[in-house]
């Protein structure tokens, strides 16, 4: 007998899901809570390190995020300061 193959991602459990579709993206609970982190930790990376993932996965995540919003979902403080909105 063979071991099971090993998949990158643990099996989840069997239950609803909800995701949000925003133009051409996708947006479940995954993205929600990199968001909810970045609020947190006031950064990608340490966000990024919250969540268990590389910058590089963040980055994307919230680029690919961002494309179905007209006004910015995230900024540095610097800037929300700047533009007055803080």
């Amino acid at each position: 007998m063979t071991a099971p193959k090993k998949t990158r991602h643990a099996a989840q459990e069997p239950g609803v899901r909800t995701k949000l579709f925003i133009a051409d993206e996708t947006i479940g609970l995954g993205k929600i809570n990199l968001l909810a982190s970045l609020d947190e930790a006031g950064s990608i990376s340490a966000a990024a390190r919250q969540m268990g993932m590389s910058y590089r996965r963040a980055w994307f995540l919230l680029d690919s995020m961002q494309s179905g919003f007209r006004n910015p979902l995230f900024c540095n403080r610097a800037r929300w300061v700047e533009q007055g909105w803080g």
